[in-house]
């Protein structure tokens, strides 16, 4: 563009009230460091070198179209917890397009992990009656490896029933959480359980 970058005509944008939340996807054909974090500081959805678009146009697309799909909103975060969310939303995505499930997953827990500084991340799969340990990802602890019967916990039934995360603090609450005894052990301050569904 002329007289004006990228990065800065980005900057003008987030400035403007109503088009702040326009999803703006950053190409370049000079990629470095420092250009993504600005990129990805002013907000930007996502950070494509020109090469990708020159050798496969296809998954370009697939990208905008899976960025479209996943703008999502969640309110009362600030700007960083905002960032690091679509961050979150852009990994997961490209992983989903070129890898598998069992890929994704591991990408979401240690991005998870990253963005939390926690200490242990787990992702277990339920079907037909059964669990599957997909990930764990634990910090100088360690694992508490598979819960034996996931779906006989109160806390499985909650998620189950409520369909909304939990928040459970250990040390001065026990109604709910799968790793009391473990998070005692560890010094583990709270746990966080979100139920995620698929359908098929």
């Amino acid at each position: 563009m002329p007289g004006i970058s990228g990065l800065e005509f980005l900057e003008s944008i987030r400035l403007d009230e109503k088009k702040k939340r326009i999803p703006v996807l950053i190409m370049t054909n000079l990629p470095t460091v420092e250009k993504e974090k600005k990129a990805f500081d002013l907000g930007a959805a996502d950070f494509i070198k020109k090469e990708l678009l020159n050798n496969d146009k296809e998954k370009v697309l697939e990208i905008i179209r899976m960025k479209i799909v996943t703008d999502v909103r969640v309110e009362g975060v600030n700007e960083d917890q905002s960032r690091n969310k679509d961050r979150l939303v852009m990994k997961l995505m490209e992983t989903a397009i070129s890898g598998t499930f069992e890929e994704t997953v591991k990408v979401f827990c240690e991005s998870l992990n990253e963005i939390v500084e926690s200490k242990y991340a787990g992702f277990w799969m339920v079907t037909s009656g059964s669990t599957e340990l997909l990930f764990e990802k634990s910090n100088n602890v360690e694992s508490p490896g598979q819960i034996n019967d996931l779906m006989s916990e109160r806390s499985f039934k909650h998620l189950k029933e409520s369909k909304e995360p939990y928040l459970s603090n250990h040390i001065f609450n026990e109604e709910l959480g799968f790793f009391h005894k473990y998070s005692k052990e560890h010094e583990l301050a709270a746990e966080i359980a979100v139920p995620l569904f698929a359908l098929s």
